[in-house]
């Protein structure tokens, strides 16, 4: 019985990966424009920000069956969990991607799973933090030895002095890094002492 479940199980995921791969040519060149709608219009920088990096990388995707007709729409879902979390591959957190395109023009499946895996290009824009580098924030909130300050709009930084120049919410502070640290749910923490 086991083994025709899964004979039965790879059968169908063999379909999806058929009409997966006639879908991949009329879907190939709209990717790109489909999933720009997903960068975060929080997100405030440039690419000559300290720790911000640009370059072309591959991405793997593995995408569900109920996609098979709208492939567009399962890059752009499983694009979506990537943006703004830690990507232990690319060592730093995804800010923007562009240029999407397929490096293949097959999917595979992996044993039984019914998951259709294909790798695609990108131009992809990371936030890539090292200890000591500079940075600039917005403060949000002022405590006792301590101000919350937002980088790029986005990420919160914990800044700790005594401050012997005023600080207000809403001004702009540079700050060394001196401790990050990534949560097991790819989200990030921050901290840094001011720069003078």
């Amino acid at each position: 019985a086991v083994v025709s479940t899964q004979s039965g199980h790879y059968g169908r995921a063999a379909e999806f990966t058929s009409l997966f791969n006639s879908n991949i040519k009329q879907e190939l060149e709209e990717v790109d424009d489909a999933v720009d709608e997903h960068v975060c219009k929080k997100l405030s920088f440039n690419l000559s920000d300290s720790c911000i990096v640009q370059y072309d990388t591959t991405l793997h995707c593995a995408i569900p069956p109920f996609f098979i007709n709208s492939i567009k729409n399962g890059i752009k879902s499983q694009l979506k969990t990537l943006h703004l979390k830690y990507l232990e591959s690319e060592q730093g957190v995804l800010l923007r991607y562009t240029n999407i395109k397929f490096k293949e023009r097959a999917a595979r499946i992996v044993s039984i799973s019914p998951e259709l895996h294909f790798d695609i290009s990108c131009t992809v824009t990371v936030f890539r933090p090292k200890m000591g580098a500079i940075l600039e924030g917005t403060v949000v909130k002022i405590g006792p030895g301590y101000v919350n300050c937002l980088v790029f709009g986005y990420f919160t930084a914990v800044v700790y002095d005594r401050f012997t120049n005023p600080v207000e919410v809403g001004s702009v502070i540079r700050f060394k890094i001196a401790f990050y640290q990534v949560t097991v749910h790819n989200d990030f923490i921050l901290k840094g002492s001011p720069v003078t």
